[in-house]
């Protein structure tokens, strides 16, 4: 579907001038799993109480400072309310007073001495990012009061760009929309996010490069956003990406080296756990997925089984659909290079966000294993979940899978 209005032509022209500081952006992992679209009509969306994968709760208290977090700022727009973090050392140019309107905003990880030193002046290649934030008002675009954020979506761009999908999320415990688009001059496609503010305006997220969208500075950002009173910024608490060569960045002369992102090894110890604990069922689970012994990987399985698909939404399939995904989609021919660990230390980041708290408060979650090696070409990464069902009883709740690694 080609796109017909034209009004901001501006932010997909941007692409191309992304270095005189325009507009631009893509996120999520990807686009929606290709294994669910011939997901069984019996399988449903998990609710209110399932699988929450885009991003961290919004919290009525903000969460200690743990450690990273300190490499981040909180920036606000004082026109809109608008909050959100950013890597201490970025440039945010939010203006005080806009008397052609809110127009646009940008945050980025470079000034524009750094845009003068290179050549053309195309910062992207020398590792710079920048993020923009732009208002749209409805009434301004022929809009009604309270347009979806799709049809919204729909007038962005010109003639010669497509509409690829659309996605409805939840960022920061906030609606939102994802839409994927490409351009007659885009090398690859696009994402992008809208927000509601108030019935007549909304946010419009973007970034370039486009591929710095898996970032985690980048997710960072969009996952911290507040756009209402009642949310709380979420600040990441992972470390910042350096700073790009000729940048200075004194917050972070302290910092730390990254940690090592080298993939982990080895399987968990299984020596003698208690009988009937959730240790034993760990180390059962482990056994069956390095046997790829599905019919037995089904018997330690919740019914309904519940899969999250990393930056993307969750499910609850049926124990034959899910051990069935399992066996076509996540696993391995060969499950003799699967990883296990229960170190929170070998964990990645996930932007901050402690794992138990992609499941709903109904989930009592007694222990989380991170394991990698998943997928047809081993580069994928899974947290599974082992959850309490009462009386001292556990059961193999359920996964969030990313088939690219979670972050890392």
């Amino acid at each position: 579907m080609v796109i017909k209005k034209t009004y901001l032509v501006m932010f997909y022209i941007a692409f191309g001038l992304a270095a005189s500081g325009c507009t631009q952006f893509q996120l999520g992992i990807e686009t929606q799993p290709p294994w669910t679209e011939t997901a069984e009509p019996e399988n449903t969306p998990v609710g209110d109480e399932g699988i929450t994968v885009t991003g961290p709760e919004a919290t009525e208290t903000p969460q200690p400072d743990p450690g990273f977090a300190a490499y981040w700022s909180e920036a606000i727009d004082d026109r809109t309310g608008i909050r959100f973090a950013v890597p201490c050392f970025w440039e945010v140019q939010i203006p005080t007073l806009d008397p052609s309107g809110l127009g646009a905003f940008f945050v980025r990880n470079y000034d524009e001495a750094f845009v003068l030193s290179q050549p053309r002046g195309i910062v992207w290649d020398a590792g710079g990012i920048k993020i923009d934030f732009i208002y749209i008002q409805g009434s301004l675009i022929g809009l009604p009061s309270g347009a979806a954020l799709a049809d919204v979506a729909g007038t962005l761009g010109d003639a010669s760009t497509e509409m690829l999908s659309t996605e409805e999320v939840m960022i920061n415990g906030q609606e939102a929309l994802r839409f994927t688009s490409q351009g007659t001059f885009d090398e690859s496609p696009r994402q992008s996010y809208l927000f509601r503010l108030d019935g007549d305006l909304y946010l419009l997220f973007g970034v370039n490069p486009g591929e710095e969208v898996q970032s985690t500075d980048v997710q960072g950002i969009l996952n911290s956003i507040a756009i209402t009173i009642e949310a709380s910024v979420q600040i990441p608490d992972v470390l910042p990406s350096p700073a790009p060569e000729g940048i200075s960045a004194p917050c972070l002369k302290d910092m730390e080296t990254q940690p090592d992102t080298e993939s982990i090894s080895g399987i968990l110890p299984c020596v003698d756990p208690a009988a009937g604990s959730a240790e034993e069922l760990a180390c059962q689970m482990q056994g069956a997925l390095l046997a790829r012994d599905i019919e037995a990987l089904r018997s330690l399985m919740r019914d309904p089984f519940a899969i999250g698909y990393w930056q993307s939404e969750g499910v609850e399939r049926s124990l034959a659909a899910a051990s069935a995904e399992l066996d076509a989609h996540h696993l391995p021919a060969d499950t003799s290079g699967l990883t296990f660990t229960t170190d929170r230390s070998q964990f990645p980041p996930l932007f901050g966000m402690p794992p138990e708290n992609m499941f709903g408060p109904d989930v009592d979650v007694a222990l989380v294993i991170y394991s990698e090696g998943w997928a047809e070409d081993s580069l994928g990464a899974a947290l599974l979940y082992i959850a309490e069902t009462g009386a001292g009883s556990y059961t193999w709740h359920g996964m969030v899978i990313g088939p690219i690694g979670l972050d890392r």
